[in-house]
């Protein structure tokens, strides 16, 4: 494998290293042999040594002093073959490098600009450099290729830098390309891909396929026909943006397709170019070459029709001397006539070149050479190149730029651009501007050598926003010293020291009318002149020094603090001198200096005894003025301005929503203006323009408002002077007795009194009086209270006057606001506020805290609706309140009723129940009561549902009447009360849901049967008959004689107290008896009808304590017919008819419990349970 490396930073192709066409001297010392030429005015020499078999394994490329510039090394090539290849056969170069490098073989370049030359085989290839400015070239155009190739620049990643090469016939074949720009094509069709980078593909003969692909870097991709050495022309179309088509009848009918293509360069015959839209760029070298741009921005580039010749002549071309088809005519200097319609941009040769463009705007470039451009009209770009240039923008705004050599710029009329370059220049601003127009002021961009510099009148005056300026912030100086001379009284010159970063002064440039300087990022010194003359300072980095003199000087800070994005400290003090730390951390020193403009962030910038002009610029700034008579400009932002003493200009910044500013009233007759903030009237608005005179030593001001909204006069007393103002919304007073009138506008305007008893007049405005900050000053934990009917406002011991005043805002306590006949807005802020509208549509806005709205009548009388973030509340009454909104209130009080929010919103604040109460048994249909909604809204009908009817005890109708649905489970012994739910909705939706209950009145003598279920029924405590029906029943008879019948069932039969005739019925039913449940005799005795142990009834004789003397509860046991012996026993005896239980529970021989059986039965104990 034989390896190819090229060193050093030469640019080498194939020619720099073999020759064809050179003159080369051959000296030969034994097995070694040098080959000397010159190329390129170079003189270099090939050396090869040889083996025994005359083979050669190494080649090496050599300058003049003996250094290695390249070598090729790992062949293996017989010596005659070699030279007679080079000197004798081969008519390019690239035929040598093909015969050398004709297997797997490795090409390495170095960080210049190379051209490679690989053989056939599987190669890799390093271009050495991925810079922009630079190509490196694989070029694959040697005759001994019988194939075209493939070309993939991308080789699925467009933005990495390896590419790959296949053939498209033949031997398989694949180079492998790292940082490869461009590529030659072969004779053969080819298919080329470029990448993310601006490609150059040289197409050969044959119909080739090229995409461009895009370049992030300048995206140009170039397709050239330039070397391969036709005798015929091509024709170029663009049928598309980048996008087309080329063919030749030279080798055939051929037929190149190409996409992502920018420019397109000719041959050396007579080529013709079309373009389409966007912007193309076309190179026709010699022939007489047609080019038409099309509908795009093109551009004609001629840098290589000719070779470059100090002193000779290059292009004449005035694209504005058209014909009558609009054709323009380029006469050259080989004597070829090109024709150029639709054309913008020419680019000249490398010689001397006169180029003149159009009224519209045109990009004109001379290149090498002493060139000749004028821009005429339109904003035009003016590159001189190298060479001693002369440029004249012409009108519109242009940009010039000189490049190497000694040039004259001349901008010409319009606000322009120009940038001298390396050497001595002689840079014009233009024509002198009338006094009213500034649109002709000029940048110039400072540079090294020697410069002369005219700027062209323009008005100096405070607001002007153009001014002719030199800019020396480039990054070539490390320093300059600016010194105002102003000779003869002309304004605006001077000269500028430039600085080496040695400190050495490396050029001077002398200035006329010129009122701007750019500092650079050094140490830079800038000294006014002795005139009242304007200079405007801007130092960038490092520790500058700014010496106003006697001028009037300005500082400006917003380009150096840009780099970092912070704002800045500036105070000038009172002396003459002051140290500033700038934005890059730097010391600045200033002397006598006038005026500042800070930064485009937040700056705080006080003045000196000087009559200071302060701009904040954007941002949120603080310019205090001091002492003299100050001007300070807020500009963009939410500004705090504060003139000081002397007759001040406050002016709030150019008045957008958001540069809201606030200005400190102080001694002095000052003007204040706001800010247009689009004379913004609305009351509703929340961002204002504020003037304070709390706490400025004055003893009280009177405010008035004119006849144009947010304009009037404020009358300092004590002679502490007056101030006009415009755009002006809010106006805070002093600690003493001020008075505010809002004029006869309709503006809005905000008065703030703080102490003293204040009077407030709003006139015909809408006008508001805000208590917020009198309380914070005061530290005040108490609220106000205003009544707007009774014109007064009291406070901490102060009285206010109020007249015709339709906004109060509270303090951040407790207020009680009351309003007036008028559309009051009423807000208590925090605290917890009480906020009365009366009449007129009002806004009630409680704030923070809980807050209640006070309404004269009750809720039925208004109409609620609820928007989600605030109520609307309509007063229904024919005389009523009007229509108020109520914002972030918690509670109301409708004519003495207090109710929550949820409550109002609702509709209603429950459900009532009027009567509630029926007697139990009582017959469906019965009425227990009527429901009704309280607190209803004044538009409400509601309808009702019951969605709990305790059971199917109740039911209810369309109008809300509950009555009993079923009367059989009405039992006052069970339940003395039922609960119900129900549901009260109205026609917008609104429910409320309520639970009520619902009370029984007890039967005296109670008859009641149950259902075929298992039921629980009770008496009461008269003499009530219970009958159990169906099911497993629970009958407790309670009080009184009472008859009890189990039914059909196993039931629980309890009698209760009170002499008692208990029947089973059919079931296994259970006689229970509690304590003293039956009499002690036969005659008072419970009676049972017809008990039957053995069908499985029993008498359940647990619940009594068998032994009362006995701690516990004690058992009983059964003792037959036995008599009693001790307490706890139980005995019977029977008769023919009928059988008795005795219990005894104390001892002796006494029942104290009897209970008769009727029928005769013999007892057993397990019919007990004891």
């Amino acid at each position: 494998m034989a390896k190819y490396e090229i060193f050093g930073s030469i640019n080498l192709s194939p020619s720099g290293f073999f020759p064809v066409d050179a003159s080369i001297e051959v000296v030969t010392d034994g097995n070694r042999r040098d080959y000397s030429f010159t190329v390129d005015g170079q003189a270099r020499f090939v050396r090869v040594y040889w083996d025994e078999q005359s083979l050669i394994h190494d080649i090496g490329l050599y300058s003049a002093d003996n250094e290695s510039l390249a070598e090729i090394t790992g062949i293996s090539v017989d010596r005659d073959q070699f030279q007679n290849l080079w000197l004798q056969s081969a008519t390019t170069s690239t035929h040598v490098f093909s015969y050398l490098l004709s297997s797997n073989d490795e090409l390495i370049g170095n960080d210049a600009e190379n051209i490679f030359a690989p053989g056939l085989g599987n190669d890799t290839i390093f271009g050495g450099n991925n810079s922009p400015e630079f190509f490196d070239y694989v070029n694959y155009s040697a005759d001994n290729r019988q194939h075209g190739i493939t070309v993939d620049l991308v080789d699925g990643d467009a933005d990495d830098d390896v590419g790959k090469v296949t053939s498209r016939g033949g031997a398989a074949e694949t180079d492998i390309l790292h940082s490869i720009n461009s590529v030659y094509a072969t004779a053969h069709d080819d298919l080329l891909i470029g990448d993310n980078r601006d490609n150059e593909f040289y197409a050969g003969f044959g119909n080739d396929t090229i995409h461009g692909g895009g370049g992030p870097v300048g995206n140009l991709d170039v397709l050239s026909y330039r070397p391969e050495g036709r005798t015929q022309g091509i024709t170029v179309t663009f049928t598309a943006e980048g996008a087309g088509k080329v063919t030749s009848t030279e080798n055939g009918d051929e037929e190149d397709v190409f996409t992502g293509i920018e420019a397109v360069y000719g041959t050396a015959g007579a080529d013709r170019f079309t373009g389409a839209a966007g912007f193309q760029r076309f190179r026709g070298f010699a022939g007489n070459d047609t080019f038409d741009g099309g509908d795009g921005d093109d551009e004609v580039d001629y840098r290589s029709d000719t070779a470059e010749v100090p002193g000779q002549a290059g292009i004449i071309v005035d694209l504005s001397n058209m014909d009558g088809e609009g054709r323009v005519t380029v006469a050259g200097a080989n004597g070829d006539v090109d024709t150029l319609i639709r054309i913008e941009q020419i680019r000249g040769t490398r010689n001397d070149d006169d180029i003149a463009g159009t009224n519209a705007g045109n990009r004109l470039r001379g290149d090498a050479g002493d060139d000749e451009l004028n821009g005429r009209g339109g904003e035009d770009r003016l590159e001189g190149g190298n060479g001693n240039d002369s440029m004249l923008g012409g009108a519109g705004n242009d940009m010039l730029l000189g490049d190497a050599g000694n040039d004259t710029l001349n901008g010409g009329a319009g606000w322009d651009t120009l940038n001298g370059g390396a050497g001595d220049d002689l840079l014009i601003g233009g024509v002198d501007a009338p006094e009213d127009e500034l649109e002709d002021a000029d940048v110039f961009i400072g540079s090294t050598g020697n410069d002369t510099i005219y700027g062209g009148e323009v008005e100096q005056a405070d607001g002007v926003s153009s001014w002719n300026e030199i800019n020396y912030n480039t990054g070539s100086l490390a320093g300059i010293v600016v010194t105002f001379t102003e000779p003869d009284g002309r304004h605006g010159v001077g000269m500028v020291q430039k600085k080496d970063g040695t400190g050495k002064i490396i050029g001077t440039d002398h200035f006329n009318d010129i009122i701007a300087i750019r500092g650079t990022m050094g140490a830079d010194s800038f000294t006014g002149a002795t005139s009242a003359a304007d200079q405007r300072f801007l130092g960038y980095g490092g520790n500058d020094t700014f010496d106003g003199s006697d001028g009037i000087n300005e500082v400006d800070y917003r380009a150096e603090a840009r780099a970092v994005g912070t704002g800045m400290i500036i105070e000038l003090g009172t002396g003459e001198q002051a140290i500033v730390t700038d934005a890059t951390g730097d010391e600045d020193t200033l002397i006598s200096i006038e005026k500042i403009r800070g930064t485009e962030y937040n700056d705080q910038i006080s003045g000196n005894g000087l009559s200071n002009l302060l701009r904040g610029d954007s941002g949120n700034d603080v310019l205090r003025g001091r002492d003299g008579d100050d001007t300070l400009n807020g500009g963009a932002g939410f500004d705090t301005l504060d003139g000081g003493v002397g007759n001040d200009l406050l002016i709030g910044g150019i008045g957008v929503v958001g540069d809201e500013d606030w200005f400190e009233g102080s001694t002095g007759n000052d003007t204040i203006q706001g800010g247009v903030l689009g004379q913004n009237t609305d009351p509703e608005k929340t961002l204002w323009n504020e003037i304070s005179y709390y706490k400025k030593g004055i003893s009280g001001i009177e405010v008035t408002f004119g006849s144009t909204a947010r304009a009037g006069t404020v009358l300092k007393l004590g002679d502490a002077g007056t101030d006009t103002f415009t755009s002006i919304d809010v106006v805070r007073g002093t600690e003493g007795a001020d008075k505010f009138f809002g004029g006869d506008n309709a503006g809005a305007q905000r008065f703030v009194g703080y102490e003293g008893n204040d009077t407030f007049d709003g006139s015909l405005g809408v006008n508001e009086i805000d208590y917020r900050a009198e309380a914070r000053a005061a530290q005040s934990a108490s609220g106000v209270n205003v009544d707007l009917a009774a014109e007064t406002a009291t406070y901490r011991g102060f009285t206010d006057k109020l007249i015709a005043i339709e906004r109060i805002r509270g303090t951040e306590n407790a207020d009680m606001i009351s309003g007036n006949g008028l559309h009051n807005r009423l807000r208590g802020d925090a605290g917890n506020d009480t906020l009365m509208g009366r009449n007129g549509d009002d806004t009630l806005d409680g704030g923070a805290g809980n807050d209640t709205a006070l309404f004269s009548g009750s809720r039925s009388n208004y109409h609620v609706t609820n928007s989600g973030t605030q109520l609307t509340i309509v007063d229904r009454r024919s005389a009523g309140e009007g229509t108020d909104t109520v914002i972030d209130v918690e509670f109301f009080n409708f004519g003495g009723t207090l109710l929550n929010l949820a409550e109002v919103i609702n509709h209603g604040s429950a459900v009532n129940l009027a009567g509630g109460m029926v007697f139990e048994n009582s017959k469906a249909g019965e009425e227990v009561g009527t429901l009704s909604v309280a607190n209803p809204d004044a538009l409400s009908v509601h309808g009702f549902e019951l969605i709990n009817d305790a059971g199917g005890r109740f039911q209810i109708d369309a109008s809300g009447k509950i009555t009993v649905k079923n009367g059989l489970l009405l039992d006052y012994e069970q339940a003395a009360t039922h609960t119900i739910a129900v549901r009260a909705k109205d026609q917008f939706g609104k429910v409320i849901d309520q639970t009520l209950t619902v009370v029984l009145k007890d039967v005296d003598k109670e008859s009641t049967t149950g259902t075929t279920g298992s039921d629980t029924v009770s008496g009461g405590a008269n003499s009530d008959t219970l009958s159990g029906g169906g099911g497993n029943d629970v009958l407790n008879a309670g009080g009184g004689k009472d008859k009890v019948d189990g039914g059909v069932g196993n039931d629980r039969i309890i009698g209760g107290g009170g002499q008692d005739t208990l029947t089973g019925g059919a079931g296994k039913d259970v006689f229970a008896f509690g304590n003293k449940d039956t009499g002690t005799s036969k005659g008072t005795a419970d009676t049972i009808t017809d008990f039957s142990g053995k069908g499985g009834d029993k008498i359940d004789l647990k619940a009594i304590d068998a032994d009362v003397k006995k701690k516990g509860d004690q058992a009983f046991s059964f003792i037959g017919k036995n008599a009693f012996t001790k307490a706890g026993q139980v005995r019977y005896e029977k008769t023919s008819k009928e059988t008795l239980i005795y219990l005894n529970t104390d001892s002796d021989k006494a029942a104290e419990g009897v209970i008769k059986l009727k029928g005769a039965f013999d007892m057993q104990k397990g019919w007990f349970v004891l």
